[in-house]
């Protein structure tokens, strides 16, 4: 979801370039950490919570359909309808990365979370047929 956004590189190009003294291992370190630390704070202001901003423009856009059947206009009704698409877009896009990375977070171990994984997958394959 990140790579889609046209401002994740800048973010990484100014992080990167960021000097680090000491050898060059230090210096790798120090960028990843800051590159690290720098896309925390860029997703927190261009992301946020995506849950609560879909809460807050469907309860604005309940209240811009109440408007709209007085003024009769939709110009606002439509703008908000688009960006609550957008918001359901990243928050699907989330929910297929959030198991992706409890994956790399376990690790490809039989662990207690794979085998109910894979017993949760059997028994769903069983009720289909």
């Amino acid at each position: 979801m990140w790579q889609e956004d046209e401002r994740c590189s800048e973010v990484v190009d100014l992080a990167w370039k960021r000097f680090f003294p000491g050898n060059p291992m230090v210096q790798v370190e120090g960028k990843i950490k800051e590159c690290q630390a720098k896309l925390k704070q860029w997703s927190r202001t261009s992301f946020g919570n995506i849950t609560c901003a879909l809460k807050e423009k469907k309860e604005q856009l309940r209240q811009a359909k109440q408007k709209a059947i007085k003024d009769g206009t939709m110009e606002t009704v439509n703008g908000l309808k688009w960006e609550i698409n957008g918001l359901l877009i990243k928050e699907e896009k989330m929910r297929k990365q959030r198991p992706r990375a409890l994956w790399l977070q376990e690790g490809d171990q039989n662990t207690k979370f794979f085998h109910n994984k894979a017993s949760y997958n059997i028994r769903e394959i069983e009720l289909r047929n």
